[in-house]
């Protein structure tokens, strides 16, 4: 840490959590802002539902990805018999 800098840190701890135990935000210092203690945790807190909701919608990519290769591997197959009757007819 540089000398002479402080830095706000707000720890949130998840001890029920099934991928995080807890969490550590770095407070932005703003002359301006006046916000309490409990609108900082409401934040942080729809920060981390945010990165769950992201992960579930990864989790279904997955679910898609093997509808796409099924369908690739179909495809494939249908354009080889097609090949393969055009040939035996010649």
């Amino acid at each position: 840490m540089l000398k002479g800098v402080q830095k706000s840190v707000m720890l949130i701890k998840f001890p029920k959590g099934k991928y995080f135990e807890e969490a550590y935000f770095v407070v932005r210092r703003n002359e301006k802002d006046t916000r309490d203690r409990g609108e900082m945790v409401k934040e942080a807190n729809r920060i981390i539902g945010d990165m769950q909701t992201s992960s579930r919608k990864q989790g279904k990519a997955g679910k898609n990805s093997s509808v796409f290769w099924t369908g690739m591997l179909v495809g494939s197959l249908s354009v080889a018999l097609v090949w393969l009757l055009t040939l035996l007819m010649l």
